[in-house]
C-alpha cells in the first residue's frame, strides 16, 4: 500500500463521490504517503480533474510539495493533463515552483 491512506487510494483512482465521502467523514486531506505525497498529487498525477476540483474546494494545499519538492501542478504537467492543470492554475497554483531535481 506504500503508506497510502483510504483517501489517497480514492484520490488515486478517480473516486470523488468515495473522496467527498472520505472528507466529510473528517479524512485528513493534508496527509503524506511515503513520498511524502498529498491526495491532490496522486490524482492530479493522474488527470482525475473532478477528484482535483473535489479536493481544491475542500481546502486541499494546491502548492503542497512532496519529497522532491513537486507540487500537484508539476506531476499534471509531467503527464500532460490540460484540464488538471487548468484547474489547479485556476486555485492559484505557483508556475514558477521549482522541484529539486539537478540538470
Amino acid at each position: 500500500m506504500q503508506g497510502k491512506s483510504p483517501l489517497h487510494l480514492a484520490a488515486e483512482k478517480g473516486h470523488y463521490d468515495t473522496v467527498s465521502a472520505l472528507l466529510r467523514a473528517g479524512a485528513n486531506m493534508h496527509i503524506q504517503d511515503k513520498w511524502e505525497r498529498t491526495p491532490l498529487h496522486l490524482t492530479a498525477e493522474k488527470g482525475r480533474c473532478k477528484t482535483v476540483s473535489v479536493l481544491l474546494t475542500a481546502g486541499a494545499d494546491v502548492n503542497a510539495q512532496d519529497g522532491q519538492q513537486k507540487t500537484p501542478l508539476h506531476l499534471a504537467a509531467e503527464n500532460c493533463h490540460p484540464e488538471a492543470i487548468s484547474a489547479l492554475l485556476a486555485a492559484g497554483a505557483d508556475v514558477n515552483a521549482m522541484d529539486n531535481k539537478v540538470l
